[in-house]
């Protein structure tokens, strides 16, 4: 291999991770990947590499011409140097306990990503309860409206919209709550009367007016949504979720309680909002997670890249620095295994990468394991899956 030929392999590694390779390059790469395995194993030794994972964390500075530059050349005398360097590269990554699924995400960046497609060949499992008790399966037949005594529900291709009676009918004075439930594998989104937006992720259920009457618009959240509040300055947005509350005029944001785990977050996009648990208050400003630790009441705010917490809303999984415990609770309740596993089985070892999360669950699986994870025993019977520790 000659220096021009590695500087385009690493010039193309590099766009791939910062998602801004064409097709082109893309294939150009996956075809030098199935040349052989040293290649593939060069691959991830250098994606691997702990000084080059610092440096593709910081994404936004990466895109200044001269880093790019410096990293394109590093990576291409890394390519040059392989067998010298692969043992070293190895021994670095582990020691650092952090392993890139670089292999994975180049899967996900060379299939199609379209989010129209990706969403009608999933399969959701969603329910409408009523305030009347009735019960309307989202995944099957939906009539084109429904009338109630203060909204009028309508259809829509991505979703049910709330539309809000002008003139109330009678007895209507009573506040009319609907449910949506998604179970496992699960997904929707709907409009609120308001014009608010909300994505509702997988096992998840919110409660919420069919008319938002009164100074203050809540709804109740158990599990994860990604929420668009429609600016209303009179009417403040207030979300309950578990032991917090996010209150909002205006604002993106991401909730994430789920009942099985100590911690609650809440991610946003853009705008402000406070959150409040046991007592105390915190404001956080767009970039920012707030953690609410539920055995504690207590609130941590740190800041983070959004897109890894939201990612789910537009048809991917996306890891930064995970334990495979925490990735594996994500893919439970999309695909609906139950992964049998210790502590001491998923390791200290941390993974990033990203994931179509319509794939095949054995296609994930198998990118953590070729990224140095463990090997998974999968039983379609009970639909368990266990874990089995490689010896190196």
């Amino acid at each position: 291999m000659n220096y021009n030929y590695a500087r385009q392999l690493a010039e193309i590694i590099v766009k791939i991770w910062l998602n801004k390779a064409s097709e082109n390059e893309r294939e150009r790469l996956l075809s030098w990947l199935d040349e052989n395995e040293e290649n593939r194993q060069t691959y991830k030794n250098i994606i691997n590499g702990e000084s080059l994972l610092k440096r593709l964390r910081k994404e936004d500075k990466i895109s200044e011409t001269t880093d790019f530059e410096l990293l394109c050349k590093e990576i291409a005398q890394k390519l040059l140097k392989r067998k010298a360097r692969e043992r070293a590269l190895k021994v670095m990554s582990y020691a650092a306990g952090c392993i890139i699924l670089a292999v994975g995400g180049l899967l996900w960046m060379t299939g199609d990503n379209s989010k129209e497609e990706l969403l009608s060949d999933s399969v959701s499992k969603v329910r409408l309860v009523m305030s009347t008790g009735d019960v309307i399966n989202l995944d099957t037949q939906v009539p084109d409206s429904i009338n109630t005594k203060s909204a009028l529900i309508l259809k829509d291709t991505l979703g049910l919209i709330y539309k809000a009676k002008d003139e109330l009918l009678e007895g209507s004075h009573v506040v009319e709550k609907n449910k949506i439930i998604t179970e496992v594998g699960g997904e929707y989104s709907f409009t609120l009367s308001d014009g608010t937006k909300v994505w509702l992720n997988s096992l998840s259920e919110i409660e919420f007016p069919v008319n938002f009457t009164g100074n203050e618009r809540i709804v109740n959240l158990t599990g994860e949504a990604y929420f668009e509040v429609t600016p209303d300055a009179k009417r403040p947005f207030i979300v309950h979720s578990l032991n917090q509350s996010v209150q909002v005029l205006g604002t993106t944001f991401n909730i994430k309680a789920y009942p099985d785990e100590d911690m609650v977050y809440t991610t946003l996009v853009e705008g402000k909002i406070t959150v409040g648990s046991g007592g105390r208050k915190v404001v956080l400003s767009p970039g920012m997670e707030s953690v609410c630790q539920r055995s504690k009441n207590g609130i941590e705010t740190h800041s983070v890249n959004t897109d890894f917490n939201t990612a789910w809303r537009t048809g991917f999984f996306m890891f930064n620095n995970q334990d495979l415990g925490e990735m594996l609770k994500v893919l439970e309740r999309w695909y609906g295994y139950d992964f049998k596993y210790s502590d001491s089985d998923t390791g200290a070892n941390t993974f990033s990468g990203r994931f179509n999360k319509y794939s095949d669950l054995v296609t994930i699986l198998s990118s953590i394991t070729l990224a140095g994870g463990p090997e998974f025993i999968m039983n379609d019977k009970d639909k368990s899956i266990s874990i089995k520790n490689r010896t190196n």
